[in-house]
């Protein structure tokens, strides 16, 4: 099992995940989730086509009825439908730093792993791990208030973006 604090960074930057085997892991991989801000998207399956199966929210298992045959799902987001007209969406501004995407904050993972779409300077939209189904935005650095506008259009439209 990696490190939780490795997992996090896994779970926040990625579409989709199923971490195997539980047991007496679990709530270490509870609180990546958690921690990565996708514990609400994530299922709990456990003894998967055997007698006794059991499935659910993983923030809701109990973690002493943890078994080795259990499994945690962390859905794709490619096929959740966008919200209709009128919905809350949001702008997040998040920094990448000049060292990469290993060295990505929690936060930022979990706010690029959230976003429908991703605006920002071309140079620096390029740091970010490309992830399937998000739109990205990317623009000349000369243009800050049309990226701004732009990415504020989109959140009224019910987009949850993240800016670079």
């Amino acid at each position: 099992t990696l490190p939780e604090e490795e997992l996090t960074a896994r779970l926040a930057a990625t579409d989709t995940a199923v971490v195997m085997k539980l047991g007496r892991t679990f709530p270490a991989v509870r609180g990546a989730f958690e921690a990565s801000g996708r514990l609400a998207e994530a299922r709990y399956v456990e003894r998967a086509t055997m007698a006794g199966e059991r499935t659910g929210d993983l923030a809701d298992i109990d973690p002493a009825s943890v078994p080795y045959f259990s499994v945690a799902v962390l859905p794709s987001r490619i096929d959740t439908p966008r919200p209709s007209g009128g919905a809350d969406g949001e702008v997040v501004v998040v920094g990448t730093g000049p060292a990469g995407p290993l060295w990505l904050t929690p936060e930022t993972r979990g706010a690029l792993a959230a976003a429908d779409d991703v605006v920002g300077y071309t140079t620096y939209l390029d740091r970010v791990p490309v992830r399937p189904g998000q739109a990205r935005h990317g623009s000349d650095n000369k243009v800050e208030s049309e990226r701004a506008e732009f990415a504020l259009d989109l959140a009224r439209r019910g987009h949850r973006v993240a800016v670079v």
